[in-house]
């Protein structure tokens, strides 16, 4: 479990370095499983869903 929350904090701290379309709020470029245009609060939930300690806890991280 503990190597599953290191590979989701990682993807986290490398969901930063992706452009966002701030009209929008979607990426601007494809992302792991995710292409371009995703809407951000989408991705967000998915790591909402596959964090032990949900995306709050990995936003105090960044």
């Amino acid at each position: 479990m503990e190597e599953t929350n290191e590979f989701i904090r990682d993807l986290w701290h490398n969901l930063g370095n992706i452009p966002v379309n701030d009209e929008q709020d979607e990426i601007d470029e494809p992302f792991h499983i995710w292409p371009k245009g995703t809407a951000v609060l989408e991705i967000w939930h998915w790591f909402d869903e596959q964090s032990t300690y949900g995306v709050a806890n990995l936003m105090k991280l960044t």
